[in-house]
């Protein structure tokens, strides 16, 4: 797990530089597909500077590689705080509300999974309003038309 900072405080002297050297582990975890241990480092990256949606995006990568799609649909939406048209974290909060979407209708939540595909699509979308190349954003589309038809039968919304 990464050496937390829980002495720093966000925008205290040294802040940013252990924020990014955090980033940085956490990138090293991830490479290595320590992934919960790269959330971790992201997460307190995140909290030091929370002004960085790249931290909070790499979180949400993170937990998504983890299996979380919960709490990688939280980092991708603090990340969106910040910065509402960051393309990474639009991609990873549809990844993750796409997630959601297919674990609701696994158990049946019909108007949970509407939402959570409603969200996925528009997140898809506006990453192809920023991105028009972007082709995760082109796929991951494609997937989220694919869930509303076969989950409720019609490819219309």
């Amino acid at each position: 797990m990464p050496a937390m900072s829980a002495e720093l405080e966000p925008g205290a002297a040294g802040a940013a530089a252990a924020a990014a050297s955090l980033n940085d582990e956490g990138m090293g975890h991830f490479g290595e597909k320590r992934h919960a241990h790269a959330a971790s480092a992201f997460a307190e990256a995140s909290r030091l500077c929370p002004a960085t949606p790249a931290f909070a995006a790499n979180a949400a990568a993170a937990h998504l590689a983890s299996g979380d799609a919960r709490r990688a649909a939280e980092a991708a939406r603090r990340a969106l705080e910040v910065e509402p048209e960051h393309p990474r974290a639009l991609c990873r909060l549809a990844d993750a509300c796409l997630a959601l979407a297919e674990a609701a209708a696994e158990r049946g939540g019909g108007d949970r999974g509407r939402a959570l595909l409603r969200e996925a699509r528009g997140a898809y979308q506006r990453v192809l309003l920023l991105q028009p190349g972007n082709a995760h954003a082109h796929q991951g589309k494609k997937e989220a038309a694919l869930a509303w038809a076969a989950e409720f039968d019609s490819d219309e919304e």
